[in-house]
């Protein structure tokens, strides 16, 4: 629609099939206003600003609110409280950060899906009595359709979505749940996850000590990081992390999923590398650092700027990434990984120690044209032979997890800012 941003089209698009579908429901119209504080009010936040506001100024506030289907749900100024905003230039007053309006972002989580099920329950049986409540995804199948039809060009979340809605349909999903999900992707772009696999701990061992490879093949990167609310992530350079696929639009697995929302602020990500200009970079290049192979055009020496490059370009291209980078002098004796959930018995934390590795790579060989790439001649001293790692989780080890985290928070708070 013009005039109005991807996410602010979204979300008209989405409500308005719904809203459409309450009305023909209902036998009378429904105002943009009543739908958003009727099916949003589940964000309590957004509700009380709007309660404030119309106290203070009732026609602001009805303007505010019929401005939503132009902005999403844009979150009102703390600042307003008791002022007549009729006073001011606008009728309404926003809150902005860093030039830019601030949207409301729940995550499209199982913690919070539940909180929004069950507002949504109460208002289908307040409005809808006499139906049963499975009727309700006559008033979401338009949301879906709009997916398909709206123009945007959203195959994920077709996919998603329309894999949902069957489910549904069988009777093998909450209804409901899948009405939540819709609502927040519709504000947000965060599409669904569910609550992750469990973790396969296995024995009595608290600690689970092994190389870094046995380490990362014993517990995948679905069972540590899928869902995270947050990542915080020290070491070198951060490669292991940064040179897989970080977003993906072509398959719709969970993990896909995530990298998907990673790039919408789906999770909050802050990652500290060693200064490349710092004597510490100088040792992890000449001892610390050894990929099993390496592109030929990627010295040792410039991979630390060349992940910075990477950090970049992921939030150049996805604004909405809540990702932050830091850069410390301090020559770090080991490499962290801490993923926390809303379920906190799924916190973990993996330490890999940097060990000295003294070998050397052999002759580059032409991998595909135009790219060479070379191999270490001793396969026992690559990175993930050598390092020694432990995965600690919080459920298990309480103090030996906290311990590590105040000092992981400790190496961040002491870390200078790179500006993305």
């Amino acid at each position: 629609m013009p005039g109005r941003s991807r996410q602010a089209n979204l979300f008209f698009i989405l409500n308005n099939a719904i809203r459409g579908a309450i009305a023909e429901s209902l036998g009378r119209p429904c105002t943009w206003g009543t739908y958003c504080l009727e099916l949003y009010g589940w964000l309590e936040d957004f509700a009380n600003r709007v309660e404030r506001l119309r106290s203070a100024d009732e026609k602001a506030c009805n303007q505010y609110l019929n401005d939503l289907s132009y902005n999403a749900l844009v979150k009102l100024s703390k600042k307003d409280d008791g002022v007549s905003l009729l006073d001011t230039s606008s009728p309404y007053l926003l809150e902005f950060r860093g030039g830019k309006k601030v949207l409301y972002r729940p995550l499209n989580q199982p913690s919070v899906r539940r909180k929004a099920a069950e507002h949504l329950k109460r208002w289908y049986g307040d409005r809808f009595s006499a139906l049963a409540p499975e009727n309700c995804l006559d008033l979401v199948r338009p949301g879906v359709e709009a997916l398909r039809s709206g123009g945007m060009e959203l195959p994920d979340a077709c996919g998603v979505f329309e894999r949902w809605q069957g489910e549904a349909e069988r009777g093998e999903r909450d209804p409901y749940d899948l009405w939540a999900a819709l609502l927040i992707y519709a504000q947000t772009e965060l599409l669904p996850v569910e609550g992750g696999p469990a973790l396969r701990t296995g024995g009595t061992a608290n600690v689970h000590m092994a190389s870094k490879g046995e380490i990362e093949s014993r517990f995948s990167l679905e069972e540590r990081y899928l869902n995270a609310k947050r990542l915080v992530v020290i070491n070198y350079a951060g490669t292991s992390f940064l040179a897989g696929r970080m977003v993906t639009t072509e398959t719709h697995s969970d993990w896909d999923i995530f990298f998907l929302n990673l790039s919408r602020g789906g999770t909050e990500v802050r990652i500290v590398l060693t200064d490349p200009d710092s004597h510490a970079a100088e040792d992890a290049a000449r001892y610390k650092m050894r990929p099993r192979t390496l592109m030929e055009d990627c010295p040792l020496d410039r991979i630390i700027g060349r992940n910075i490059h990477t950090l970049r370009d992921l939030v150049w291209r996805y604004p909405e990434c809540d990702l932050r980078c830091f850069l410390t002098e301090v020559a770090l004796p080991c490499a962290y990984l801490k993923a926390e959930f809303d379920d906190p018995d799924r916190d973990n934390l993996k330490v890999d120690l940097y060990l000295p590795s003294f070998t050397e790579y052999g002759p580059a060989v032409e991998v595909r044209p135009g790219r060479r790439e070379q191999t270490v001649l001793d396969e026992s001293q690559c990175d993930n032979r050598l390092r020694q790692s432990f995965l600690i989780f919080r459920k298990e080890q309480p103090e030996l997890y906290q311990s590590f985290s105040d000092n992981m928070e400790q190496i961040l708070a002491h870390s200078r800012e790179l500006e993305l």
